[in-house]
This record gives structure tokens, sequence and C-alpha cells, in this order.
């Protein structure tokens, strides 16, 4: 991406949704577990350029470091409106310190792979809405989605 269109403004990272052609191929989605790492990889890659990245799809679990990048929690953070009714936090959720910043994840993947994947954080989810307005007031637009 880096490397084809320089020009970029901002990268969207959509997490897969099972419909279309994926819903008579689940084995299309991948475990969290399994795209975390590679995730984490990219978007390190595109903060060390100077690109800026919008996540969906996506619990923040998964996007350890990188939380900010989520649009629902952007969203959230901001106290506004957004559609997450395709997403669900199972009960181990409650214990995580984002639950209040964190839409959780597709209701359609955790049917395929139950929450075996989802990690609670211990992070704190004032420290984080802070550091996304901060964003926001620095004139980051993918903070302003």
């Amino acid at each position: 991406v880096i490397r084809e269109f320089p020009e970029n403004f901002y990268v969207g990272v959509n997490f897969v949704k099972v419909m279309g052609e994926v819903e008579r191929r689940k084995w299309l989605v991948p475990k969290l577990s399994a795209v975390r790492p590679h995730l984490r990889e990219m978007l390190r890659r595109f903060e060390r350029r100077g690109i800026m990245c919008i996540t969906d799809g996506f619990p923040l679990c998964a996007l350890k470091d990188f939380e900010t990048t989520s649009i629902d929690t952007i969203r959230l953070a901001h106290g506004s409106e957004f559609y997450a009714e395709d997403k669900i936090k199972p009960v181990k959720c409650r214990k995580c310190g984002l639950f209040p910043l964190c839409s959780g994840a597709r209701k359609d993947y955790l049917a395929i792979n139950t929450a075996r994947g989802l990690t609670p954080s211990m992070q704190n989810a004032g420290v984080l809405r802070e550091k996304i307005i901060k964003r926001s007031v620095n004139n980051n637009p993918a903070s302003r989605a």
C-alpha cells in the first residue's frame, strides 16, 4: 500500500464480514488470534510512515497499542451515534478496562469462532478517550470520522 499509493490520505482496514461468498466459505473468516500479530505489524508500519489508518470490525483487544484507529471507538469517545448492531460484547468482555469504548466483536465472527480469542484489557477507558480527543484537536482527520 505504502509503495503503490504514497499519496494516500489514510487507509481503512476492515475485518471480514460473513456475507455473500464468505457465508458459503466460512473458512475465509480467520481467527482473531491469527490476524492480531499481522494487523499490529501493518499498523506499526503505517504509523512509522505517517499514514493514518482507520480500522473497523476489530474488537479493541485485537488492536493493542492501536486502539485509537478503531472507528467505533473514535465515535464512542466523541459521544457520537454509530451503527454497531452487527457487533456484540461477550460476557468475558465485562472484565475489560476498555469495555465502555469497545463495540465488541462481530456477531457473525463469534458464531463461527466463539469468544475464545478475545482478551480483556487492563487499560483505562478514560486514558484512551483522552488520547482520541487529543488526536482530534491535533487535526487528525481519521479521528474526526
